[in-house]
């Protein structure tokens, strides 16, 4: 896996705070932050599927035969 540096600003008493709340987790903020960001994607991606899958099941509805109001049933 290559690696890339993700710089961004932050104010300083959070970027204090985080690497305080880190360190007492044994962990490091960087460390984090990727986990952080591996959970987003993983979410985000998660959220796409659910919308196909929820796409395809709404057209199934449409697509069924009287499925549409004012199709001759009452």
């Amino acid at each position: 896996m290559s690696e890339a540096t993700f710089t961004f600003r932050v104010d300083e008493g959070l970027k204090d705070e985080f690497s305080m709340a880190a360190k007492s987790r044994d962990r490091t903020s960087a460390q984090l932050l990727r986990g952080f960001m591996r959970d987003f994607v993983k979410q985000q991606q998660e959220v796409t599927v659910h919308d196909a899958w929820f796409r395809r099941e709404v057209q199934i509805g449409l697509d069924a035969p009287g499925a549409l109001l004012g199709s001759g049933r009452q």
